[in-house]
């Protein structure tokens, strides 16, 4: 399970390398998956944080708290991913 959290919270890093490799070597246009990662990146957040309350709430539901921490990570490491796609 923990290595199903770690691969949600990679998914930023893994997103980073492949609009990298596109870039480089395609040369393409990323600003067009500018949008798509804001979206992406709320979307992540609205999931995880409803989870990470769930879980604080209720102990019937603690199961939720690591589901939500690793969206809501996976969330802030969108940050720095859309910032560099803003600065290419």
């Amino acid at each position: 399970m923990l290595v199903g959290f770690l691969a949600i919270a990679a998914t930023p890093f893994a997103a980073w390398g492949i609009l990298g490799i596109a870039a480089r070597f395609w040369k393409m246009d990323l600003r067009a998956t500018l949008p798509w990662l804001r979206v992406f990146r709320w979307t992540l957040w609205l999931i995880g944080m409803p989870l990470i309350v769930t879980a604080l709430v209720s102990h019937k539901y603690y199961w939720c708290f690591p589901i939500g921490m690793s969206l809501t990570s996976s969330s802030i490491l969108f940050g720095p991913v859309a910032g560099w796609v803003k600065k290419r």
